[in-house]
């Protein structure tokens, strides 16, 4: 899924547990980059990440 927000939804939606909502955590020049913190079902962090592309 190319969209962090879809995910994150469809994800949060199958139960699992988020620590973070979708947040910006880099901006440059012509992307943006974005993580959702999540735990496996071994309670292992995890990440969503996303490159968006800056208008």
């Amino acid at each position: 899924m190319p969209d962090i927000d879809v995910a994150h939804a469809t994800l949060r939606g199958r139960a699992v547990e988020f620590i973070s909502e979708p947040h910006l955590v880099h901006r440059a020049a012509d992307y943006e980059l974005w993580l959702a913190d999540f735990r496996d079902s071994e309670g292992n962090v995890l990440a969503l990440m996303a490159r968006k592309r800056r208008a």
